[in-house]
C-alpha cells in the first residue's frame, strides 16, 4: 500500500499521528499502537529534535504492525516552532517505501545466488585445471616411460658378426 503520512505532535499532545495510521481518535501515539521497545526509539527521536532542533532527513524506518504485517517509510522529522520561533512540537511527513525495499531484499538475494553459483564454478573449474593438470604431468610420464622402454628393447645396432 502506498502512502504519504502526513503529521503533527505538540508538547501537550499529537494531532494527526492517530490519523495517519487509521486511528479515528487523532490524539493517539505511538505507544497506543506499538510496543514499548517500537515505540520508544520514535519518541526519543522526537524528544531530541525538540531539545536540539535539528531534523532528522530521509531516515529509512521499519514498522511491525500488531497484525505482524512489516512497512518501511521514508521520514523526515522536524521541530515545529510557533510564531515566536520557540520549538512546540515536531511535524513530519513520511512516504512508504515497502515496495521499493522488498525489491532491495529481492535483488540482494539474487546476488547472492549468483554470488554463489560463480563461487561453485569457480571451484569447480580450478578442480578441472588441477586434473588436467595432473592428467598432463601422467601423460608426460607415460610418454617418457614409452621412449625409454623403446631405447631398451633396441640399445643399439645389431651388427652382424665378422666371419
Amino acid at each position: 500500500m502506498k502512502h504519504v503520512s502526513l503529521y503533527a505532535k505538540f508538547l501537550e499532545g499529537t494531532l494527526g499521528f492517530g490519523v495517519a495510521v487509521g486511528s479515528a481518535n487523532p490524539h493517539n501515539t505511538d505507544f497506543d499502537f506499538f510496543p514499548e521497545e517500537q515505540a520508544r526509539p520514535e519518541y526519543e527521536q522526537e524528544q531530541e529534535i525538540i531539545r536540539t532542533g535539528r531534523p532528522l532527513l530521509n531516515v529509512e524506518e521499519q514498522t511491525v504492525w500488531p497484525d505482524g504485517r512489516v512497512d518501511w517509510s521514508l521520514s523526515t522529522k522536524m521541530p515545529l516552532r510557533d510564531e515566536h520561533g520557540e520549538i512546540i512540537g515536531t511535524f513530519g511527513i513520511s512516504r512508504d517505501i515497502t515496495e521499493m525495499k522488498e525489491a532491495q531484499a529481492a535483488l540482494e538475494q539474487a546476488y547472492a545466488a549468483v554470488e554463489q553459483q560463480v563461487a561453485e564454478r569457480t571451484e569447480e573449474l580450478k578442480r578441472e585445471q588441477e586434473e588436467s593438470a595432473r592428467l598432463q604431468v601422467e601423460m608426460r610420464y607415460q610418454i617418457k616411460a614409452s621412449h625409454a622402454q623403446r631405447s631398451l628393447v633396441y640399445p643399439f645396432y645389431l651388427i652382424p658378426e665378422e666371419a
